[in-house]
């Protein structure tokens, strides 16, 4: 269809019945199943857009959501004991994808490092309303470099965002417009 806008990246399907004709006699009938996708596949966002229940921050303590702290000197920032209340990230995909990484961002040095977190990170699945509606990653306070997954260390207390990047179809992983990209707020870890 023509006529459909694209960023709504709308999935349409049907069949095609296809009579073969040999010197007029019917000689066999096929159904042709076809699926057809309107817009850039390559722009489809895998994490939930469009509202803004997810992705989030929240508490292993409580089950529930922190309170998103945009500036780090600000009161109020969530805080962390990394024993009894860890950080959770939950999302919720509207598409599956080849790759998801969750990172660290430490807020003194601005640098990402790739968080340990227990859950599928590689060739994810979609989220569905009604069976698994969410994914949820916890944060144990360790990480690793991004070239060296072997340094795996627990890192130092102080301020620091959850960031979440989601390949998109066809994606190149190095590429940062192939990313459906989220942070969160600024949280304190002090153990």
């Amino acid at each position: 269809p023509w006529d459909l806008p694209d960023k709504e990246h709308w999935v349409y399907s049907g069949y095609i019945n296809a009579t073969v004709i040999i010197d007029n006699a019917v000689n066999s009938t096929m159904t042709i199943p076809f699926l057809g996708f309107k817009g850039d596949y390559r722009t489809v966002p895998i994490l939930r857009p469009n509202t803004a229940d997810f992705p989030y921050l929240g508490s292993s303590q409580t089950n529930d959501r922190v309170t998103q702290v945009m500036s780090a000197n600000a009161a109020g920032v969530p805080v962390f004991d990394m024993v009894k209340n860890l950080p959770i990230v939950t999302i919720a995909k509207d598409h599956p994808t080849a790759q998801i990484r969750v990172y660290a961002i430490s807020q003194s040095t601005g640098k990402p490092c790739f968080a340990l977190v227990d859950g599928v990170l590689d060739y994810a699945q979609q989220n569905f309303i009604g069976y698994r509606p969410t994914t949820t990653f916890t944060w144990s306070g360790y990480g690793y470099n991004k070239t060296n997954k072997s340094d795996l260390k627990r890192l130092a207390n102080g301020i620091y965002r959850m960031k979440v990047t989601a390949l998109r179809p066809f994606g190149d992983p190095s590429k940062p417009s192939d990313l459906d990209t989220w942070t969160s707020g600024f949280f304190k870890v002090a153990r």
